[in-house]
């Protein structure tokens, strides 16, 4: 489906929407003779008549976590570009009663297609295979102007029953999402009327990577820069959640410009398969893989991780290297199958291949391999990444750290990659030798001098970032402190300003330096609701931790420490350029906090602060990418912080301070996904979240932040039972958030995040209490929104988006007042609700008519100013109407 018809959608639906309900569905089914564009309009109906009050709710008034608001610009893509959405009649109802569960359910295909026949918006060219995922044809998109090819897969008929239908389109919707030159894309999908489900595929002409290497010869470095690519797009499916789980040459083809292309990926995700029956392979429930590449955990039907989709890798390498698989399985029973694959260890590639071959893959090439095939997960390599990294470390001639890493290893490592410049060394070694003795004594005393006068200027400005922190914060709570605050604050940047200029080149001492900048920056950063100049203090703070980063990074390109606080920092700076309106200012900052993100990835795999640097650096980079409203980059590197958080959770290795960043990482990508539809994936995400944040406060119970976020995730879970229709569970939940985030406003009154989660929650309850019809409680907590609302743009009047959420508060409360006015008797009360309706919308007006061409969420705002004043209108005309004496 493509975007003019999701456009034609939207204009059907509003079109409809303004009919009398028992019209509606008539004039529907005349005005369109797309059976799909029909089944999506009155689905949108449906859902409409269910609760018309939360859909007519304006946009950009739901709750997100940490200020964090990602709203899509522009209409929703059609469903084929980001989610899969059933028909409005799936899933269709079976005849008949359902068969016997000692007995497997019939397998095949829901239907059988002939070349030129058409199936859905699809003319069939000819039929490609068969396999226990269903028949799979080439085809072309009937009515689309270059009539692109597709693969056209018809799932087996199991999928005709109500029980699987939202896992199939929860799984799809996940697939859709995956867009990457090497992976074949999942164009479209969904149910016939007649109950046939489909998935159509990008098209992909080409060979399987075995037939490819072996038609062209590829040497083994040929080889295995191939297989790096296709570890580029396996690593990209895992960032997105999703396992492979077949990965094997039928599902890798190479097109004939060299690319590889990963098929069918998360397809072997469906439940598509026999019953499970526990008798062996087939006893998973999936379709079963290729046996060869299948891993032990998969085969015996355990839950499955990146691990299995390593071990496939790993298979296919040894493959391609040796052209023989690692152990026969072919013409074996399951039993003997699984006990093969479970058991028997794989010689190394060096000793099945001819003598010249022999070298190539000896020692190095045989330890990635078979540390990628052993049997138990943990002891593989913990990502697609690290498997990546070692193979590119053979091809660029470095030591490989799966290798044993003695001297004499690494030293030949060197030798081979600089011959000359060892020749060259190993001369002045000998020339320089005796100097070095003569002069020793000389430098060691001058380097104790210059220790001990290190060591005391280190000590101070650790001190100094010690009085920042503890006194700040010990009376950032006192009431009355804001002018004390700022006053310790104003001192502290005269403290680091004078402790900047004894600095000279020293590294260590400009790298305790920079941190404190960054410390003081984030403080200032924190107070800057309470002082216009504070958030100018606070950018020039980041600026001169940058400034003595760099220096720091340039003197000692080789230091960790230096790489991790400059990634830090440049995330800050592009934060803080973007909040005081410096667009370009901070896309360049950005720019330099990503390749410093890639660098500590690359650099230092294995070290775990450096891996949680990187996975913070890119939630960091994400939420970046969300301001600026790339959805694609920002769902991305969300994805890549999370799989980083996750690997490093599950070695015990994810330091304290990181904690807070993996949580975030799940609460903003769950906002993405919910924005989008995707409850299911957004749902996991903020439990999860919610889990970590509730085990850190058991550890902190005075940090009311911590709370607050934590409030955030139960927020969002009830924003998602509330699109599912539980409007109890829903408002039980919002009661909850409510609580804590109103404990964070009376511990800090000026906590503007506290008012801002108290105005969002407070107005997420009105529109439960709204659609229930319960218009006057609706009204009280719509009123200390406001109110929430008036306190944030009072104190922080300098922020571009402090104006537009109190305008859209204003209408909100209108708009409950005119509904009370519309579904009562008239009464005495009427004309002040009226009036007060009536001066909210009035104060609404001139910030939302000053940003009509701002967001697409504040462009929502002045159109929903117009139409309820165009509401008020018609209700005060129709009050005017009555005659007094009824009042």
């Amino acid at each position: 489906m493509d975007r003019n018809n999701w456009d034609r959608i939207n204009e059907l639906f509003e079109a409809a929407r303004r009919l009398p309900v028992e019209g509606r569905e008539a004039w529907v089914r005349g005005a369109t003779a797309n059976e799909r564009t029909r089944a999506e309009v009155l689905s949108l109906l449906h859902a409409h008549e269910d609760d018309p009050w939360f859909v007519d709710q304006p946009s950009g008034s739901g709750f997100t976590p940490s200020g964090f608001t990602p709203t899509p610009s522009g209409p929703r893509p059609p469903p084929s570009a980001s989610r899969l959405t059933p028909p409005a009649s799936w899933p269709p109802q079976a005849s008949g009663p359902p068969p016997p569960a000692s007995r497997p359910a019939p397998r095949g295909p829901s239907a059988e297609l002939s070349a030129g026949s058409l199936f859905a918006t699809y003319r069939v060219v000819r039929e490609i295979g068969r396999d226990s995922m269903g028949v799979v044809y080439e085809a072309v998109g009937e009515g689309q102007g270059l009539h692109p090819r597709v693969t056209l897969r018809l799932l087996p008929i199991e999928w005709n029953t109500p029980a699987l239908a939202d896992r199939f389109f929860a799984e799809c919707n996940l697939l859709a999402r995956l867009n990457h030159p090497w992976i074949a894309r999942l164009e479209d999908g969904g149910v016939t009327d007649d109950g046939t489900p489909y998935l159509v595929t990008e098209n992909v002409a080409g060979e399987g990577i075995d037939a490819w290497c072996l038609n062209r010869d590829l040497d083994a470095h040929e080889r295995v820069r191939l297989v790096l690519r296709v570890c580029a797009a396996l690593e990209y499916v895992h960032q997105h959640l999703v396992l492979h789980r077949d990965l094997s040459p039928r599902n890798i083809v190479v097109t004939a410009d060299g690319q590889p292309k990963l098929l069918n990926c998360g397809i072997a995700t469906l439940p598509i398969g026999e019953p499970d029956t526990g008798e062996g392979p087939t006893g998973t429930g999936h379709a079963l893989p290729t046996p060869e590449y299948t891993s032990p955990e998969q085969i015996r039907g355990e839950p499955l991780t990146t691990a299995s989709d390593i071990y496939s890798l790993g298979v296919l390498l040894y493959v391609l290297l040796t052209d023989h698989p690692p152990y026969e399985v072919s013409g074996l029973s399951p039993k003997q199958m699984l006990d093969t694959i479970c058991h028997a260890e794989p010689e190394p590639a060096s000793r099945v291949v001819p003598a010249p071959q022999r070298r190539v893959l000896a020692h190095d090439l045989d330890h990635i391999l078979l540390k990628a095939l052993r049997k138990d997960p943990r002891a593989r390599y913990h990502s697609v990444t690290a498997l990546a990294a070692d193979l590119r470390a053979w091809v660029d001639g470095r030591p490989v750290p799966a290798s044993p890493a003695t001297r004499w290893y690494r030293a030949r490592k060197f030798v081979r990659r600089h011959q000359v410049a060892a020749a060259v060394g190993a001369a002045i070694v000998l020339a320089v030798a005796g100097g070095v003795a003569a002069m020793g004594w000389q430098a060691y005393e001058a380097r104790l001098r210059l220790d001990r006068a290190e060591s005391r200027l280190r000590e101070v400005i650790r001190f100094s970032r010690l009085l920042q922190l503890e006194l700040h914060d010990s009376i950032r709570k006192l009431p009355g402190s804001t002018a004390a605050r700022q006053l310790l604050l104003g001192r502290a940047a005269e403290t680091m300003d004078a402790l900047a200029k004894n600095v000279g080149d020293n590294r260590a001492v400009g790298l305790e330096l920079a941190e404190g900048y960054r410390s003081l920056g984030q403080l200032q950063e924190s107070s800057a609701g309470e002082s216009p100049d504070t958030r100018a203090a606070a950018l020039k703070s980041y600026e001169q931790a940058v400034t003595l980063g760099v220096q720091a990074l340039a003197a000692a390109p080789r230091s960790m420490d230096a790489a991790i606080l400059l990634t830090g920092v440049y995330g800050d700076l592009a934060a803080a350029r973007l909040e005081t309106g410096d667009g370009d200012g901070a896309e360049r900052a950005d720019a330099r906090h990503l390749a410093l993100v890639e660098r500590l990835a690359r650099d230092y795999p294995r070290d775990a602060r450096a891996r949680a640097a990187a996975a913070s650096g890119y939630s960091r980079l994400a939420f970046f990418r969300a301001a600026r409203e790339d959805w694609a980059a920002a769902k991305t590197r969300y994805a890549s912080a999370i799989a980083e958080f996750e690997r490093l959770a599950v070695e015990g290795a994810i330091p304290d301070d990181a904690r807070r960043d993996y949580s975030r990482a799940q609460q903003h990508l769950g906002a993405i996904l919910l924005q989008e539809g995707a409850l299911d994936e957004a749902e996991r995400l903020y439990l999860s979240a919610k889990d970590l944040d509730k085990d850190d406060a058991a550890r902190r119970p005075q940090d009311l932040a911590l709370r607050r976020e934590m409030a955030g995730s139960v927020n969002a879970l009830a924003l998602i039972a509330r699109r599912r229709g539980d409007v109890a569970k829903a408002e039980s939940l919002w009661t909850q958030a409510l609580t804590a985030m109103q404990a964070a406003v009376d511990a800090d009154p000026k906590d503007t995040r506290a008012l801002v989660g108290v105005a969002d929650v407070r107005t997420s309850l009105a529109s439960v209490l709204r659609s229930q019809r319960r218009f006057e409680e609706a009204i009280l907590h719509l009123r200390v929104a406001l109110r929430a609302r008036e306190l944030v743009a009072g104190a922080d009047a300098s922020s571009p988006t402090a104006s537009a959420p109190l305008a859209l508060a204003r209408v909100s409360l209108a708009q409950a007042l005119l509904d009370l006015v519309e579904v009562r008797p008239p009464g005495p009360n009427d004309a002040w609700r009226l009036r007060e309706a009536g001066a909210l919308l009035a104060r609404a007006w001139p910030v939302a008519r000053g940003a009509a061409t701002s967001s697409p969420a504040q462009r929502d705002t002045l159109a929903e100013v117009e139409r309820q004043t165009a509401r008020l209108r018609r209700l005060t005309a129709q009050r005017e109407s009555i005659p007094r004496g009824r009042d």
